[in-house]
């Protein structure tokens, strides 16, 4: 780190956990650990779970296929955008004396469920209240699901093409963190140190609108899955 005057982390909520549940929260807790004791001058940013992961990536096949499936049962997330954490970063860089030694959380503006997300849908959608199911799984059970689309249980699998950042179990104890609560933070930093207030996950959706798209994510496997599967 030598001629390294200020470093800025983006970390993740949940790793000030004792024991974090999500593997990138564990991952994130020891390099935040490393950086305080190395660094002459840090500030970290610990994020919520990006709004566009659900807009871009979940939105679309939720849409399709009328039902969400995930391990996170009734926990909340204070969702933030990606656009809010990066403006978070750039106000910190352009003056970062005054954020030595500060951690910041940032999140959206508010607590929401997977239920809540999918209520969303429906309403910007025009669909029945209902319409989209929430199939609700155990770890186990969503390690079957994944397993089924070739994401792979371990890092660096010999043959894999798999090109994802997150293996089977790092995405199933990420729902884990976030049922059992270590996810459920609502702070106004994101306007402390923006003067705007966060993006709603509402205006996320709205704004970028990506579940308009066509979204070939095997959807027929997805669908012949489902007819076999016993999630209601």
């Amino acid at each position: 780190m030598a001629n390294i005057e200020h470093l800025v982390l983006i970390s993740v909520i949940g790793a000030d956990q004792d024991f974090p549940s999500a593997s990138v929260a564990q991952e994130s807790k020891a390099i935040e650990h490393r950086l305080q004791n190395e660094a002459l001058h840090w500030t970290i940013l610990r994020d919520s779970q990006y709004s566009e992961t659900i807009s871009d990536a979940s939105g679309p096949r939720v849409l399709q296929m009328k039902i969400c499936i995930c391990n996170i049962g009734d926990g909340q997330v204070g969702f933030v955008c990606r656009e809010d954490s990066a403006a978070c970063a750039a106000v910190i860089l352009k003056d970062p004396e005054i954020h030595r030694q500060r951690i910041y959380h940032l999140t959206g503006p508010e607590l929401l469920s997977i239920r809540d997300v999918l209520d969303m849908l429906e309403d910007l959608e025009g669909l029945e209240r209902g319409a989209i199911r929430y199939g609700k799984v155990t770890d186990d059970q969503m390690a079957d699901f994944l397993d089924k689309f070739g994401i792979p249980r371990q890092r660096d699998l010999p043959g894999s093409s798999y090109c994802g950042i997150f293996t089977i179990p790092d995405m199933i104890s990420f729902g884990r963190a976030c049922r059992l609560g270590e996810m459920a933070m609502k702070t106004n930093d994101v306007e402390l140190l923006t003067g705007n207030a966060p993006q709603s996950m509402r205006e996320v959706f709205w704004r970028r609108r990506s579940w308009r798209k066509d979204f070939p994510w095997m959807i027929k496997d997805l669908e012949a899955d489902l007819a076999r599967s016993e999630i209601s």
